[in-house]
This record gives structure tokens, C-alpha cells and sequence, in this order.
């Protein structure tokens, strides 16, 4: 069975963005559903946001959320699941940056994945 993955409620391109007084830019979302504004997130400081809005999509359609994983949760999911696989236990930081180091490592794979998603989504 395919994981439900939350669609990103970011927008892709900055052009309704918001610079706020502390410096920070803020970008809006829009529900995943039907594409109405909602609030604004800091652009720099998250990777993932998903929102759908209360009405009328949440009144209408229900709230469909506890279907789906963030994307964030799936890698960690994956993360520990080759941790198990790998030495039967979680690594140490040290380990870690051992195995981020070596190319051909399973947790180098995972790392290289998730940095292109990142990419992706920063477009």
C-alpha cells in the first residue's frame, strides 16, 4: 500500500511574500483543497506546511488529515528503520556522521534524498 503523502500548502513562488520587522520573510499558504489564502509561515524555517481551510472545505469534505504523514515524519520513519536494519539500534551522532560520510552508505541515500526534496520544494 502507498504512503498518503500531505500536499504542501506553500506557495511556490514568493511574489505575495512578506518581509516582517524582525527581518524574516513570510510566505502564505493556501489550502490544499480549494487554494484559498490562509496565514503566512516563515519562509527559511520550515521545509513542509500543509493547511486546508475551515470553511467550506473542513465543514464540507471533513478533515481528511489523519490519513496522511507529513513528509518530515516519513523520513524519520525511514531513518529508523535502517537504523534497525543496519546495527540493530539507533546510532550515536558520531556513527551518524561516519555513515553521512561514506557514498555508498544506506543513511548517506536517505540524506541525498531528502536534500533534494528540500530543493524541491524551495523552488
Amino acid at each position: 500500500m502507498a504512503i498518503d503523502i500531505l500536499p504542501d500548502s506553500r506557495t511556490r513562488y514568493s511574489r505575495e511574500s512578506v518581509r516582517g520587522p524582525n527581518g524574516i520573510t513570510y510566505i502564505p499558504l493556501h489550502c490544499a483543497n480549494c487554494g484559498k489564502k490562509g496565514g503566512m509561515v516563515p519562509e527559511k524555517m520550515i521545509t513542509f506546511a500543509f493547511y486546508l481551510c475551515q470553511s467550506p472545505c473542513a465543514e464540507k469534505y471533513g478533515d481528511d488529515a489523519h490519513f496522511y504523514k507529513e513528509p518530515d515524519e516519513v523520513f524519520w520513519e525511514r531513518v529508523a528503520a535502517a537504523e534497525l536494519e543496519d546495527r540493530g539500534r539507533p546510532l550515536t551522532p558520531q556513527e551518524l556522521v561516519v555513515e553521512l560520510e561514506d557514498t555508498s552508505s544506506v543513511f548517506r541515500k536517505l540524506a541525498d534524498e531528502w536534500l533534494a526534496h528540500v530543493r524541491r520544494t524551495e523552488r
